[in-house]
């Protein structure tokens, strides 16, 4: 929720002591983090209202958020990855020691998420289903520090490529408390997922050599997955809980376990995997998980 984000961000919940300097450096942030200021206006509208209403009830001498608006974001066209792009840039991440760039774009591309989602997962966060056998990835703000935009908190399944890639095994040698990738710093709010663009943003520019300004080198994997899923005619519903779009005919809870994480697994794995990432004889196989008992 944006309260709880502002909450941690200020390090109280007393709106009484709330200043518009405060929010200024709260704006700020957002705005370091790659927040649009279409967004950034949205997440200010929904806090205004708590502070209106402050004023109205005669609770607050003012409204802190008073000329915080900012001006509308000019529609910039981002592209997806393509097949080529998405080759070189996980091919690149093979040959990289720290944990976080190595897999961090390997989970984008497989799954849709957020640069911050992924950089703030434990050992925790992987985990596997026993009633279907699904290994899915725990999108969560139970820990001090994680954040998920909109709170769309949600299981994603691991794609069929990322486990013959080696992700789970890799998980398994994490201690369930420790961070997956401890190699990606906190920001100064002590969050594993702050300032992502500066991780992974950065390496696919300067080490990868991908310079066009047209690709996002984080949002550009949401990009693709988007686009994929669609040409896999996935249906809409399992789009949204895929890659965590707030859906009401969805809801919060869908594809948690059992089979209805079964069926998003199933509709995960008709995205294809680009010809050139597997040899031909080791290409990942696409299939629904079998039963297993639960312990």
């Amino acid at each position: 929720m944006i309260l709880n984000s502002l909450k941690r961000f200020l390090g109280h919940d007393d709106a009484g002591a709330v200043t518009t300097a405060a929010l200024k450096r709260w704006r700020d942030d957002a705005l370091d983090r790659g927040l649009t200021n279409n967004t950034f206006n949205n997440r200010l509208s929904m806090i205004r209202q708590v502070f209106a209403w402050g004023v109205k009830d005669g609770q607050l001498p003012s409204d802190p958020t008073e000329g915080l608006r900012l001006p509308k974001s000019k529609n910039a066209q981002r592209f997806p990855y393509s097949d080529e792009q998405m080759v070189q840039i996980l091919l690149a991440s093979r040959s990289e020691k720290a944990a976080g760039r190595r897999w961090a774009h390997w989970i984008m591309a497989f799954t849709g998420m957020r640069a911050g989602e992924v950089l703030q997962l434990s050992g925790a966060d992987v985990r596997q289903d026993p009633a279907t056998g699904v290994w899915y990835i725990a999108v969560n703000e139970d820990d001090e520090g994680k954040s998920v935009k909109n709170g769309q908190t949600r299981h994603v399944p691991l794609h069929p490529a990322l486990i013959c890639e080696g992700f789970v095994t890799f998980a398994q040698t994490v201690a369930a408390s420790a961070p997956l990738f401890p190699d990606k710093k906190c920001d100064k709010f002590g969050r594993r997922g702050g300032r992502a663009w500066n991780y992974v943003g950065k390496w696919i520019r300067e080490t990868v050599g991908i310079t066009d300004e047209r690709l996002a080198p984080d949002h550009s994997w949401r990009h693709r997955m988007e686009d994929e899923l669609r040409a896999a005619e996935v249906p809409s519903d399992a789009r949204n809980a895929i890659v965590g779009h707030a859906d009401q005919s969805v809801g919060r809870v869908y594809g948690l376990r059992g089979e209805s994480l079964a069926r998003l697994y199933r509709e995960l794995s008709k995205v294809q995997v680009p010809k050139g990432l597997f040899p031909e004889d080791a290409a990942p196989v696409h299939a629904v998980p079998r039963l297993v008992h639960a312990m």
